[in-house]
C-alpha cells in the first residue's frame, strides 16, 4: 500500500482529470470500490441493513454512490445527510430507487439517525475526508452524527464500519485524531 499526503492526493486526482477522466467518473469509481469492500466485509448483502453517512463534500458523494450500488445489489440501504450537500445528483439516484434519505435538519434530536443505526449491519463513513481542516464540533450536525456512530459502535453487536478514504476525525497528513 502506498500512502500519500493530501497535496499529493489532490495532485493525483487533478492529473487523472487532466488525462481525460472527470471528477464524476472518479467519484463513481471510488463509490464502486467502497461498495465492493462493503460487500466483501459482509459476505452477503441479503437482509443486510446499510447506512451511508454522507457529508457535504466529495466523500459524501462517494458514500452515496456506494449506497446506490449496494441497493442495486440487494442490500437494504438508507442515507443520512447531516448537512446540506452542494450537489443533489447522487441523492436523486437514491430517491429514484425509493431509498430512504434523512437530512440532519429534519432530524431534531437525531432520533431518525439513531433508528437507522440501531438496525445497521454496516455503516459507510463518508462524512468528511482529506479536506477536513478543523476540529469537529460535537454540537454541529456532522459532530453529532459522528457521536451517534460512536455510540452505535459501542453496542454488544456493533455495525461494521467502512470509511471512504479516511475515517472522519483523522487528520489525513498526520494521523492525529
Amino acid at each position: 500500500m502506498k500512502l500519500v499526503t493530501v497535496a499529493q492526493m489532490r495532485a493525483l486526482e487533478q492529473a487523472a482529470v487532466d488525462a481525460g477522466s472527470s471528477f464524476d467518473q472518479l467519484m463513481e469509481e471510488a463509490g464502486l470500490a467502497v461498495a465492493q469492500e462493503a460487500w466483501m466485509l459482509l459476505g452477503s448483502l441479503e437482509g443486510c441493513h446499510i447506512v451511508a453517512l454522507a457529508g457535504p463534500g466529495n466523500n459524501g458523494g462517494d458514500a452515496l454512490v456506494a449506497a446506490r450500488h449496494l441497493a442495486d445489489w440487494g442490500a437494504d440501504v438508507a442515507a443520512y445527510i447531516p448537512r446540506q450537500r452542494r450537489d443533489a445528483t447522487h441523492e436523486q439516484a437514491l430517491l429514484e430507487r425509493g431509498l430512504p434519505i434523512v437530512h440532519g435538519e429534519d432530524d431534531d434530536g437525531n432520533g431518525q439517525l439513531d433508528a437507522l443505526l440501531s438496525v445497521a449491519d454496516l455503516v459507510i463513513d463518508g462524512l468528511l475526508g482529506i479536506g477536513q481542516e478543523r476540529p469537529l464540533d460535537p454540537a454541529e450536525p456532522i459532530g453529532l452524527g459522528l457521536a451517534r456512530l460512536r455510540e452505535a459502535r459501542g453496542r454488544y453487536q456493533p455495525p461494521k464500519l467502512v470509511a471512504v478514504d479516511i475515517p472522519t476525525g483523522v487528520a489525513a497528513d498526520t494521523g492525529a485524531v
